[in-house]
């Protein structure tokens, strides 16, 4: 009889602590978020991004334990350019849920925005090691690389761009323009035949910029 007494006790507790694996966050707190997260997305998508940051930061007082909902919270802030909102928000993710790629990439990228070179590569390193054939990332170090004037190892992460995505327009046409760049016009000549069969716009437009070269 005891035994039956404290598992109906058990399952009592574990009620009203909630579905969140032990966070304390009851059944009604985690639906109240959930409908805030649904409503900061659909005002996201609508581009009303000062209701969308109104409402996930609802969400995230209810569920601070959320990744997702930080990431969507960063991800609305920096729509509204305030950079250093979404930085930490994005970092907020990143202390929660450190294995999501995404997350490292898009704070490399908001990152890029304050020209905060060396912590951007740091951001897009991470989401690499994370996930090695992450194309973006990889085009995002060839972009930090390129602006701080370190051309090797632009084109270096620029080639692992199009060998994770061979179809990585913006890829093929950066590192087209870093060869002209290098003097390298054979190289930037094999970038404008790859990119010719994805986006002859930019091909044509690669062509040009050979052109006035030779």
């Amino acid at each position: 009889m005891r035994r039956i007494i404290f598992s109906i006790l058990l399952i009592s507790f574990l009620a009203v602590i909630g579905c969140g694996g032990g966070t304390g966050v009851t059944r009604e707190q985690q639906e109240m978020a959930d409908a805030y997260s649904e409503e900061g997305a659909k005002y996201y998508e609508s581009q009303k991004f000062d209701k969308a940051v109104t409402a996930y930061k609802h969400a995230v007082e209810i569920t601070p334990g959320d990744a997702r909902i930080h990431y969507s919270l960063a991800s609305a802030y920096s729509r509204m350019n305030m950079s250093d909102e979404a930085i930490a928000a994005y970092r907020q993710a990143i202390a929660i849920d450190p294995d999501d790629a995404i997350f490292h990439y898009d704070l490399g990228a908001t990152l890029i925005r304050e020209k905060k070179y060396d912590e951007a590569l740091q951001s897009f390193g991470t989401a690499v090691r994370i996930n090695p054939s992450f194309a973006e990332a990889h085009y995002g170090m060839g972009w930090v690389y390129a602006e701080m004037g370190k051309y090797p190892e632009a084109v270096r992460h620029y080639k692992n761009a199009v060998e994770a995505d061979r179809y990585n327009v913006s890829a093929h046409y950066a590192l087209g323009n870093l060869y002209i760049l290098l003097g390298d016009l054979k190289s930037a000549r094999e970038e404008y035949d790859s990119l010719s069969a994805i986006d002859p716009a930019r091909a044509d437009d690669l062509l040009n910029q050979i052109n006035k070269k030779k």
